[in-house]
């Protein structure tokens, strides 16, 4: 289970919080899925999050969108979320998508 104790070392070590080419997706027991964008506070019981909103339909696992996406200047809607350990499935990640032209070959 994750606790309090993962959120205050382990996860700033690993992927996003340390590197911008990795996201972390925070997935939830009822099959929700967000992108943890920042730990905001972590506490005894819970752990508040900033998190970009999850997507309808697929939901934020099949979004498309990078870092570089986003123009300078422009916030991202982002959200805040409050969640208990008890809730959390599993926090994974994965490198932040980038969209290229793919070159024929190989």
């Amino acid at each position: 289970m994750i606790s309090a104790e993962y959120f205050k070392t382990q996860f700033a070590g690993e992927g996003r919080q340390q590197d911008p080419a990795f996201r972390a997706d925070l997935h939830l027991n009822s099959g929700i899925v967000f992108e943890i964008e920042r730990v905001l506070e972590v506490d005894k019981g819970h752990v508040v999050l900033q998190v970009f909103p999850p997507e309808e339909g697929e939901g934020a696992a099949a979004r498309k969108r990078s870092r570089a996406d986003v123009r300078p200047g422009a916030a991202p809607s982002l959200d805040k979320l409050t969640v208990s350990y008890e809730s959390i499935a599993c926090v994974h990640f994965s490198p932040v998508e980038r969209v290229q032209a793919r070159a024929v070959g190989f």
